[in-house]
């Protein structure tokens, strides 16, 4: 299966959806073939005028319930500034994918920004990053061109985070792992109905 995780690696929802996200995904023997997009850049900028680290704090209280039930915490307060540009962390993260690391880099992304409390913006934490987790050094420095998914073109689509499951079923915000358990359930069953095959 085919699961494109449209994401921003500061947002915390994007960090517990993609928690459930791991969680839910345990329970298949189906293989899973992940690739993560991210809102462009300057879009990102003009929707707000927060960094993203005040932008997370903002919604501490919201989120707090969500992180506890995906046994996650985040000292918001230890959150540092970001750079406006996250084009290099998106590079190295879109490279790691690349060469079938992504997963893993994702995890370390989310890790060291909301965990840590450490700048994923920084050149050094990016690398780090990408050599604890095998990247080729080669890679993180190449400009992979990297598809879109097909929704992102329309601009109506600003939510994130973003799950589409093999580019029919797309469901939007932090969902417990058992509502993602229950997408990935549909969305196998939905692979063998031929007559959807031809929606």
């Amino acid at each position: 299966m085919r699961i494109d995780f449209i994401a921003d690696a500061a947002c915390v929802w994007s960090f517990i959806t993609w928690r459930q996200l791991r969680a839910a995904m345990r329970d298949f023997a189906a293989d899973f073939d992940i690739a993560v997009f991210f809102p462009r850049a300057q879009a990102a900028v003009s929707r707000s005028k927060l960094n993203p680290a005040d932008r997370a704090r903002m919604l501490a209280e919201t989120a707090r319930p969500m992180l506890a039930q995906a046994g996650c915490d985040v000292d918001f307060d230890a959150l540092p500034r970001l750079p406006d540009d996250l084009s290099p962390l998106y590079r190295m993260m879109q490279s790691a994918f690349s060469c079938r690391k992504g997963c893993a880099v994702l995890d370390a992304v989310f890790s060291s920004f909301f965990e840590r409390g450490e700048n994923i913006g920084d050149i050094a934490v990016i690398n780090r990053i990408a050599r604890e987790n095998g990247v080729p050094a080669k890679l993180q420095t190449d400009r992979p061109a990297t598809p879109r998914p097909d929704p992102t073109a329309n601009e109506i689509l600003q939510a994130v985070p973003c799950l589409i499951f093999d580019r029919r079923t797309i469901i939007f915000g932090a969902q417990t792992d058992v509502c993602l358990k229950n997408m990935i359930s549909l969305a196998l069953n939905l692979e063998k109905e031929p007559d959807f095959q031809q929606i």
